[in-house]
């Protein structure tokens, strides 16, 4: 379901009346575009697209990371081949863009899905713990 969503929100976006105009189709300067947005957009522009890139790539982060039986390079490297994929074929479709900012956002929105899983199961299993010692 996260790559189908995932898949939903980037090659067929939902519009919420944000004009990302000025952008090159392919950028490959780390944080140019972040700085623009910050800088010269509405805040609430900024947060729609950093924000949302981190967050959309969370719930991937957190399961892929369970399926490779917790290994963190195999997650990320996962988590940045799906951005890259993504990414790519943004670049060929009208009105979307192909931007390094976006890889960078969505790996780090999947390293917060193992820290947010750790986090989770950390809680769980000191729970656990303090039942079985009962």
């Amino acid at each position: 379901l996260s790559i189908l969503f995932i898949i939903s929100l980037t090659l067929f976006p939902i519009r919420l009346g944000y004009k990302f105009e000025g952008f090159e189709i392919f950028n490959i300067v780390p944080f140019k575009i972040i700085l623009k947005m910050l800088f010269e957009y509405p805040l609430g522009q900024f947060i729609y697209n950093v924000i949302g890139n981190i967050v959309l790539f969370i719930p991937f982060g957190f399961f892929i990371y369970i399926k490779f039986e917790k290994n963190k390079t195999k997650t990320l490297l996962a988590v940045f081949i799906m951005t890259l994929g993504v990414e790519f074929i943004q670049g060929f479709i009208p009105y979307r863009f192909c931007d390094i900012d976006d890889i960078i956002l969505n790996t780090f929105g999947g390293y917060i899905g193992i820290i947010i899983y750790n986090i989770l199961f950390s809680k769980f299993n000191n729970k656990l713990k303090k039942i079985q010692t009962t």
